[in-house]
């Protein structure tokens, strides 16, 4: 009896599945696919959906390159992996503009991201791996913007080549490749916090080309060098850690850039001169300063934050007022369209910075062990000004530290002294001190009443 009951409805079940439609099932697909310039996604049935011609999301994974031929969209990879056979490109985008590539796991090609003649392009939170030559390529192409994606295991991570310009290349971990970042034949790019480290041979590369950007970057354990400049002039190295490299900068005709505020720390050869005779810049002045060499011998007898004799490469170039100790940087505010920073240097570490506009106060943690602590802060005068209104304190938990002051025209200079703890440092407004005091006192007052009435209800 079960049988003549089970068995039709199972039938049944088994036909209506053969035939379902099929339309919005889309397996993943080993074929090249394009988003075409009016919008179609070719062939139908790729596995990429969109509503508007404008989001277009993977619904699972390609086997194949897609070709973007339309402008003004967002590629969304909802996590689906796009991998090649070693050959062609991952994304290929030629002379389109205002594309965003996200979410996508991109392995596996020639060349993991190939912008050509575009611009305005946005690749981001993108995993882009085991690519044979780039994970992303940029030839001839402008105004595009590398973010927040992990490149490991490329040849290259970032190859930007061929008189492309203003392309910006921030907070990517690039780890793990032959050489990290590329610029050849290019001009006023931003290479900006990235973390650059463990590649076989170079950091970042900067090749024939110019007036490019390369700030606060984490450079480390790059087995050659660091950071590279070969026939290249004009290019500004600031603000970056540059740390247990066999180089840590190297040069061979290079010329008229300007390198400062980096700390060089535990590298075989901070500095290697390939070729003699060209002059660069290693310091921003007697004010602002130059860098910090770990293998620095010189004193600061005058206690303001730079070592009493310069820090010699050779005699083209020279720091002429090297850095006493690491320089910590932080984003203060935007300016007249500049973002401005606070610079501490200190042979403490420098922890929890914050500011705290509405309160008005700067403040942060110092911790050492042993001897006698000091810091040198470099504040922006306009800050300084909006802030405390050219009247300031320094507490060192919260009580009143004796500092020396000057100022250069545009920074405030702030140097003092601690014996080495843990403390907080804050910077206030002089008028604010009383008040200050007063909320501290009430805060104990209310601690200490709350505990004799904790005591009394016991």
């Amino acid at each position: 009896m079960w049988r003549k009951i089970v068995i039709p409805i199972a039938l049944a079940a088994f036909l209506a599945y053969c035939v379902m439609p099929t339309a919005k099932i889309k397996p993943a697909s080993s074929e090249t696919i394009y988003i075409r310039a009016d919008g179609r996604i070719d062939p139908s049935d790729a596995p990429i959906t969109t509503s508007d011609n404008i989001t277009y999301t993977l619904v699972s994974d390609v086997y194949d390159s897609i070709v973007v031929e339309r402008s003004n969209i967002t590629i969304h990879g909802a996590g689906y992996t796009v991998k090649g056979s070693r050959s062609g490109n991952g994304f290929f985008l030629y002379n389109v503009c205002n594309v965003t590539i996200r979410n996508t796991n991109i392995e596996n090609f020639y060349i993991g991201v190939y912008l050509n003649s575009t611009s305005h392009v946005v690749i981001t939170e993108n995993n882009i791996t085991n690519n044979w030559d780039s994970g992303v390529r940029v030839y001839s192409s402008s105004n595009n913007t590398i973010s927040k994606n992990q490149l490991t295991n490329n040849f290259y991570a970032v190859y930007v080549k061929y008189y492309s310009a203003f392309n910006t290349i921030y907070s990517n971990l690039i780890a793990n490749n032959h050489d990290g970042i590329l610029i050849e034949a290019s001009f006023r790019n931003v290479i900006s916090e990235n973390k650059v480290m463990n590649n076989t041979r170079r950091g970042i590369i900067i090749l024939h080309s110019y007036y490019n950007v390369l700030s606060r970057n984490e450079i480390f354990n790059d087995t050659d060098y660091g950071v590279r400049l070969y026939q290249a002039s004009n290019n500004l190295v600031w603000g970056n850690n540059i740390r247990q490299n066999l180089n840590g900068v190297w040069l061979a005709w290079a010329s008229n850039n300007t390198m400062y505020h980096n700390n060089f720390v535990d590298n075989v050869e901070n500095v290697h001169i390939e070729v003699s005779g060209y002059n660069n810049t290693w310091d921003a002045g007697s004010f602002a300063g130059g860098n910090y060499w770990s293998d620095y011998k010189g004193m600061d007898q005058n206690r303001d934050g730079i070592g009493d004799i310069p820090y010699e490469i050779d005699g083209n170039n020279i720091d002429y007022n090297p850095l006493i100790a690491r320089i910590y940087i932080f984003e203060a505010d935007i300016h007249n369209g500049t973002t401005r920073y606070i610079n501490v240097v200190s042979n403490s570490t420098i922890s929890n910075f914050y500011i705290d506009e509405a309160k008005r106060r700067v403040s942060f943690n110092v911790t050492g062990w042993e001897g006698f602590g000091f810091c040198r802060v470099s504040i922006p005068n306009f800050l300084v000004e909006e802030l405390w209104q050219n009247n300031y304190l320094v507490l060192l938990n919260g009580e009143p530290l004796p500092y020396r002051n000057w100022t250069d025209g545009e920074n405030t200079y702030l140097y003092f002294t601690y014996e080495h703890s843990t403390h907080e440092v804050m910077i206030i407004p002089e008028t604010s001190f009383a008040a200050f005091w007063s909320a501290a006192a009430l805060s104990m007052l209310i601690v200490v009443i709350c505990s004799k009435r904790k005591r009394f209800d016991a």
